[in-house]
């Protein structure tokens, strides 16, 4: 039986803080941000990447041309394809911003929790952005069904539920096991499932269309590669402090399933 991790204590006065004594888990601070004493230098120098990464959707300007284009030059193929893989991406937005706080109560460093919440935030943000796109492009009547179509489509939900049920087992039973193979389903989703839909709307832009919504996406493909960063940060941690832990077949195995 794999063990059970204990979640990190918020409030904790008897945490010891010392730098050499921090693990990524299974450690005891006190719950003290302090920038000044970290361990981890990726995690701080992430943080001062991600604060400089800020922007908001309405800044981007361009999608009534982009709303004319869909409609004019778009084929139906095209629109089916932009209307389709906005909602696997919503989706995927929606369920980070949710899911990042389960998974940052069992992580034991201050300054690597700081920047899970700057990710779950920037999450937020782009599900905003698609939303945005949505209200400028898209008539109101096909709204709703965009958001769920993730729901209907076999493709979609296949790919949604086989990183949403290894969410929701680590958090039903937080086991080491488990919380391994949710870290390594958090960098798959932030790097392979993410890309996949950023790709269609580079092709759209190298062919002079929909450039206002490509200029969303690289704005949302640029806190992303934070993102991806994270993750893989993390799974080295693990793999250097609890060898115990990694497990490099479950990596190769769920990478060949997402992609």
């Amino acid at each position: 039986m794999t063990e059970e991790m204990q979640r990190n204590l918020m409030f904790n006065p008897k945490g010891n803080d010392d730098v050499s004594m921090r693990t990524i888990i299974k450690g005891a601070t006190t719950g003290l941000f302090n920038l000044n004493a970290t361990k981890y230098p990726w995690a701080k120098s992430l943080y001062q990447v991600m604060v400089g990464n800020f922007w908001v959707p309405e800044k981007v300007s361009g999608l009534k041309d982009d709303a004319r284009m869909f409609r004019s030059e778009l084929s139906a193929e095209e629109q089916k394809a932009y209307k389709g893989i906005l909602s696997f991406l919503i989706f995927l937005d929606s369920i980070q911003t949710v899911n990042l706080p389960h998974f940052s109560d069992y992580i034991t460093s201050p300054e690597v929790n700081l920047i899970l919440s700057i990710q779950a935030y920037q999450e937020a943000i782009h599900s905003q952005s698609y939303a945005t796109i949505l209200e400028s492009v898209v008539e109101s009547k096909e709204r709703d069904e965009i958001y769920y179509f993730w729901r209907t489509d076999t493709v979609l939900l296949e790919r949604n539920k086989y990183i949403g049920q290894i969410y929701e087992d680590f958090i039903a039973e937080p086991t080491d096991e488990k919380f391994f193979r949710g870290i390594v389903a958090n960098f798959l989703l932030e790097a392979v499932y993410f890309y996949n839909g950023f790709a269609f709307f580079d092709t759209l832009v190298d062919r002079m269309k929909m450039l206002a919504t490509g200029r969303m996406i690289a704005y949302i493909r640029r806190d992303e590669l934070t993102h991806i960063t994270i993750f893989a940060n993390l799974i080295r941690e693990i793999r250097r402090e609890f060898p115990a832990l990694y497990d490099e077949k479950l990596i190769l195995d769920m990478m060949q399933t997402a992609v």
